[in-house]
């Protein structure tokens, strides 16, 4: 209807190594030795590539209602699969200095409120929290989630001026185990 909208949006999408990813022996790393007419040979850098891109799918499902009073109330949720992180890796995953170090999903929600009682006066307040299922702490039992919060006003009291401002917080919940 005119006052109230469900969307679904589906997208993937990939990342490409860096020019620095895509070698190795960059960033004062150790040479590498390459073999060339049967002797090794000290370069100080080599071409990588077998690194391929990162991946990632998301979906996203949102509501959005306009309830006459100046009032928008505005709930997303969503999901993010990326696949074959980046990273500086660890010796035991690869010797080369960058490789895919790690997959991530990590699911969603926002909430958002918006209340306009003059046609050049709003004020947003949102408030999402989003958890990563697959980086889980073993010691802590699990993962836990990240709160993100957002309140903003704007105002545009004549034509050719806008003023705007803008408070936002992140918090990591987290919790201390004792024996």
């Amino acid at each position: 209807s005119d006052r109230h909208d469900i969307r679904l949006s589906l997208a993937s999408a990939y990342r490409t190594p860096t020019v620095m990813q895509s070698v190795t022996g960059a960033q004062g790393l150790d040479p590498v030795y390459v073999e060339e007419n049967g002797f090794p040979v000290e370069r100080s850098w080599i071409a990588r590539p077998d690194l391929a891109p990162e991946k990632n799918v998301s979906a996203e499902l949102g509501y959005r209602g306009d309830f006459g009073n100046h009032t928008q109330l505005r709930l997303t949720g969503y999901l993010l699969k990326m696949e074959g992180i980046i990273d500086v890796a660890p010796e035991e995953i690869s010797p080369q200095y960058y490789a895919p170090v790690q997959d991530l999903l990590t699911v969603g929600a926002e909430l958002g409120l918006r209340y306009e009682p003059l046609r050049w006066a709003r004020f947003d307040i949102a408030q999402a929290c989003t958890r990563d299922l697959e980086r889980a702490d073993p010691d802590l039992g699990g993962t836990y989630p990240l709160l993100h919060g957002s309140a903003t006003a704007w105002l545009r009291p004549w034509p050719g001026l806008v003023i705007h401002t803008s408070l936002r917080e992140r918090t990591a919940y987290t919790r201390t185990i004792t024996e």
